[in-house]
């Protein structure tokens, strides 16, 4: 006879709802102790969810493939009575394709379910990841769509819901185009400017971009969810850009002041990398990690991340 003594990976829910530490009684009882409590004495209280974290890339109902890479920013929601986070990696780590890529159990824990519904809804909302590919976005979606509010789950819920919870990739607007451009711009100032040991004065530590009888323009390659964008990129003269949407290479139709208008720099504060500006009439002020050929921007709505694939061309990921 076979007897399974490890622990499942669901205990943090009974831990929860019972307020037991299930790894406490199974080391008291491996070294001979008895059990604390007795059947009877276990009552259960309020209601609890665990959702787990994975790099891992939702693409289809039956394709959750996985996505190994390094945790270049990990940042998860913070923890109380209620929120609780049980995870092995942190900030820096790489997720091997060689073993289960799980980065996390999220586990939360409110007097009734839709209380706690809402504490999931929330936790899972700050969960910032960049580096890999997640699933953070699906259980977003599967946690807010009304059937699984109404109790209505079952093991057809996915392939019923399909379309809600893999939702076609919509196009990105001009304002958030603007957003990436402005992100890639200022990451690019910020290493051009910062202090190295070559001669300060030399014409080939100018990071400007002055050229004689040039107009500041380029063009920047973005990808995002498969779709590529063509953007153009204008130089106004007084510090800011005109970002152009669907451009094309060699086109001299586009001008300074067409477009959407941002501007803004990155600074350094506390060891970390702040992004201020604007995006059109809209200011930006966000939480920036820095890493090599990589560069996540965050803020309380969204996250941005354009990654480096080739040269002038980036991939871009948003999500809320």
């Amino acid at each position: 006879m076979e007897m399974n003594t490890r622990l499942q990976v669901e205990h943090p829910i009974t831990e929860m709802i019972t307020g037991a530490d299930l790894v406490e009684w199974q080391i008291k009882v491996a070294a001979g102790a008895r059990l604390p409590r007795l059947q009877s004495d276990i009552t259960s209280r309020g209601h609890a969810f665990e959702a787990r974290i994975y790099a891992e890339n939702p693409v289809s109902q039956s394709e959750f493939l996985p996505s190994p890479g390094v945790l270049r920013h990990l940042q998860a929601p913070p923890t109380s009575d209620k929120v609780r986070i049980d995870t092995g990696v942190r900030q820096g780590d790489e997720v091997a394709p060689f073993y289960d890529p799980m980065i996390a159990k999220l586990v939360v824990w409110d007097s009734d379910r839709s209380s706690a519904l809402r504490l999931l809804q929330n936790s899972l909302a700050q969960y910032q990841v960049a580096g890999v590919d997640t699933n953070i976005d699906f259980l977003r979606r599967l946690a807010s769509h009304q059937s699984f509010a109404a109790t209505d789950v079952h093991t057809g819920f996915i392939p019923q819901h399909h379309e809600a919870l893999f939702p076609p990739p919509s196009p990105l607007s001009e304002e958030r185009l603007g957003e990436a451009v402005l992100a890639l711009l200022a990451h690019e100032s910020w290493q051009n400017h910062r202090p190295t040991d070559e001669d300060a004065f030399s014409p080939f530590s100018d990071s400007s971009g002055f050229q004689l009888n040039v107009r500041g323009r380029r063009v920047v390659k973005l990808n995002h969810q498969s779709t590529s964008y063509t953007v153009g990129v204008c130089y106004n003269g007084d510090g800011t850009y005109s970002v152009v949407k669907d451009v094309k290479e060699g086109d001299a139709d586009w001008e300074s002041g067409e477009g959407v208008r941002v501007g803004g720099r990155l600074s350094e504060r506390g060891g970390s990398l702040l992004l201020e500006g604007f995006v059109g009439d809209r200011l930006v002020f966000s939480k920036h990690c820095s890493c090599e050929r990589l560069t996540p921007y965050f803020h309380s709505e969204w996250w941005l991340q354009c990654r480096a694939t080739a040269a002038g061309l980036y991939d871009v990921s948003y999500c809320r």
